[in-house]
């Protein structure tokens, strides 16, 4: 059994690498600016009071981590957060999509937090695929998967992240698809994965 220890012990290792290497990636040079937003995203409006789901979207891979029922499928849970980023890392850096960002006009408590998002942690870069959502997605599927009773308030939570990072103007349409179609495919390898250590273990009986 995975003590609640360990499993905070991967859950912050994996928060310390993401910013880490999100840091980065977002500071890099870039010699092209590549723009994937659609009419449908200029239509869709921008509200502030959404940042307060976009910042949940940095503690949310918590209670995937806490799903876990042994060691060996937190550090299984663990792998597939890392290669999903490092996945993500690779988009970043070779397909530069940038966030046209919409000038926040009004002066609430939800917009300054906004701007300041802006402003220290989530630039314009590091749009495509969603990183936010793609998290967000892949901690909904392991929750399912290994704690069912609690599916119906992850969801919720997952829903309102992803559809946060649309009014918060912070991505659109198209980094939100991708980022759903890749947390569905690193899900599967996680399902795999899992399969593969019982196959062994039956084997090794």
């Amino acid at each position: 059994m995975a003590r609640l220890k360990n499993k905070l012990f991967y859950a912050i290792l994996f928060a310390i690498i993401f910013s880490v290497i999100f840091s980065v990636i977002a500071r890099l040079p870039r010699y092209t600016r590549l723009d994937a937003s659609t009419s449908m995203d200029a239509a869709t409006p921008l509200i502030p009071i959404f940042v307060i789901f976009y910042l949940l979207s940095y503690i949310f891979p918590l209670a995937a981590f806490l799903a876990a029922n042994n060691i060996k499928q937190l550090k299984t849970i663990f792998k597939i957060f890392i290669l999903q980023l490092l996945t993500f890392s690779i988009f970043f850096t070779l397909i530069p999509v940038a966030i046209q960002h919409q000038p926040i006009l009004t002066n609430d408590i939800f917009s300054r937090i906004l701007i300041l998002i802006r402003t220290i942690i989530d630039n314009e870069w590091n749009a495509f695929p969603s990183h936010h959502v793609a998290s967000a997605f892949l901690t909904f599927l392991i929750v399912k998967e290994e704690k069912k009773q609690f599916i119906i308030p992850v969801f919720i939570a997952a829903f309102l992240i992803i559809i946060s990072t649309l009014f918060t103007k912070q991505h659109v349409i198209l980094d939100v698809i991708a980022g759903l179609l890749l947390s569905s495919i690193f899900y599967l390898y996680y399902i795999k994965l899992l399969k593969s250590d019982k196959a062994v273990r039956k084997v090794n009986k």
